[in-house]
């Protein structure tokens, strides 16, 4: 039996996998996204190295305080395995 975690995990995994062609539509989502949903999407730019979120993930960071050190580790994520 599925559950919600395990098909967002699913879904969070596969946008991983999709490659680039995902992330212009994974950013657009980041700033209206909050709580798990805005957890999951921002992993999933950490883990494609999405260098063209970082400034987004900087503007994010100064308003969201829950999930600043989430931020700071995808954007040395992202400086640690991008190009």
């Amino acid at each position: 039996r599925s559950t919600d975690t395990e098909v967002a995990d699913r879904a969070q995994w596969a946008l991983i996998e999709a490659g680039p062609a995902v992330l212009p539509a994974v950013r657009n989502s980041l700033e209206a996204s909050t709580g798990n949903l805005r957890q999951r999407l921002i992993s999933v730019l950490a883990w494609q190295a999405d260098n063209d979120s970082i400034a987004l993930l900087q503007k994010i960071r100064e308003s969201d305080t829950p999930d600043r050190e989430l931020i700071d580790w995808a954007i040395g994520k992202i400086a640690s395995i991008g190009p």
